[in-house]
């Protein structure tokens, strides 16, 4: 599938999400939850080269880094988010939950990767609704993307956390005010555009004018477009390839994000680490902050694990 036509649908499907929304505000959808947790299975498309390549330039990343020593260049860890939200949409639909995704807000997302999938390399995916949790008017749904090879093998897990607040709240619960501690280690430094939100937009398919777009922004309580949690996850990860995993992309097992505070664009943010700490199981998990510097609010905040 043509990379234009893969970002159309998620356009498309993610418009269906919101009006579906609106239809039951309307009270054109029954409000009962019938607790719908289909599978959508599918192939997942087919990447050019030239494209992941610009994904990784336009993420801030070197595409260098992203190759085996055959000189294959390899998927990254976030590419996901250019193809697998139209299915993350798909899979909201088909669960038919009772439930106004109109002001939805992306609060964590986690990537596994058992292997890193070759671009010339077909494969194949599941996504699902894993788990919706109410607590008062608050609901936070958990999805599920994985994909695998196409005898079966396992490549990648990918979770992707929403919250739909409560209006009548303030802060949201949990959601307790984190700094990036004193001692921590600057690693990179994000600087986004005030047209950011629109690039990666184009890049991604992702057309939320909350990115993008100054009045929406305003209409939702913003000062001004903020930037795309992928985006910030992506360049994340590049930072974490770059300076601790030894430039090797395969070291990178997992990346586990919480967005505590949006981007507001333009921005120049910080990437800060903690000492890494080794597992039980092999390798070492370091901790993760961005913000505008140590002391200063944590806007991002996370871990990887990376193999020795």
């Amino acid at each position: 599938m043509h990379p234009r036509f893969r970002k159309l649908r998620t356009v498309a499907y993610f418009g269906r999400v919101w009006a579906s929304g609106l239809a039951l505000q309307l009270g054109l959808r029954p409000m009962r939850d019938r607790m719908l947790r289909p599978r959508i299975t599918g192939p997942v498309p087919q990447f050019k080269e030239r494209e992941v390549i610009d994904y990784i330039t336009r993420t801030g990343g070197d595409p260098d880094l992203y190759r085996d020593p055959d000189g294959n260049l390899l998927v990254p860890h976030t590419f996901f988010a250019t193809w697998g939200l139209a299915e993350f949409a798909k899979a909201l639909l088909a669960a038919r939950l009772p439930l106004n995704f109109t002001r939805l807000v992306h609060a964590t997302s986690r990537v596994r990767i058992h292997r890193m999938q070759k671009v010339s390399e077909p494969a194949r995916f599941t996504a699902t609704v894993e788990t919706v949790v109410r607590t008062g008017k608050r609901v936070r749904i958990e999805q599920q993307l994985a994909t695998m090879t196409a005898d079966a093998q396992p490549l990648a897990e990918y979770t992707l956390a929403i919250v739909l607040p409560d209006r009548r709240a303030g802060r949201e619960p949990g959601n307790k005010r984190q700094t990036v501690p004193m001692d921590t280690t600057l690693i990179a430094a994000i600087q986004l555009p005030s047209n950011e939100g629109w690039r990666y937009a184009r890049l991604s398919g992702d057309f939320n004018p909350v990115h993008w777009a100054s009045p929406f922004a305003k209409l939702v309580g913003l000062e001004r477009p903020v930037a795309h949690g992928f985006d910030l996850m992506a360049r994340t990860c590049h930072a974490a390839v770059a300076h601790l995993a030894d430039g090797d992309a395969r070291k990178l097992r997992k990346i586990d994000i919480a967005f505590r505070k949006p981007v507001v664009l333009p921005a120049e943010v910080h990437l800060f680490a903690a000492e890494p700490q080794p597992m039980s199981s092999g390798g070492k998990r370091v901790q993760l902050w961005v913000g505008a510097e140590q002391e200063a609010s944590a806007q991002v905040m996370g871990h990887v694990e990376i193999d020795e």
